[in-house]
């Protein structure tokens, strides 16, 4: 199943926690002014930050059901989604075509 995934997302039941790419970009998802992850999503983070992508994979989708975390698969869709670039691309190429 890991082989067509872009990355994951990992959190809590009020929505804060990260999302990880295959590329080992990592984004913060909290709604604090502090900008700080709550437990146990923080401790999984800092974990999972520090092994490989396939390790973090796996290690999230078991933290997840001990921390009753939601775990979300990422797919091409959503990897393609947050690149500006690609994103500026097709709008021109629809540009074109019109």
């Amino acid at each position: 199943m890991i082989a067509h995934t872009y990355g994951f997302k990992l959190v809590d039941l009020k929505g804060n926690g990260f999302k990880r790419w295959f590329t080992d970009a990592e984004t913060m998802i909290v709604d604090n002014p502090e900008g700080k992850l709550p437990m146990p999503v923080n401790s999984v983070y800092i974990t999972q930050h520090n092994i490989s992508f396939h390790s973090a994979y796996n290690y999230c989708q078991i933290a997840a059901k001990e921390h009753n975390l939601v775990f979300t698969i990422l797919e091409e869709k959503d990897f393609n989604d947050k690149t500006p670039s690609k994103n500026l691309f097709r709008k021109l190429l629809k540009r074109k075509e019109k």
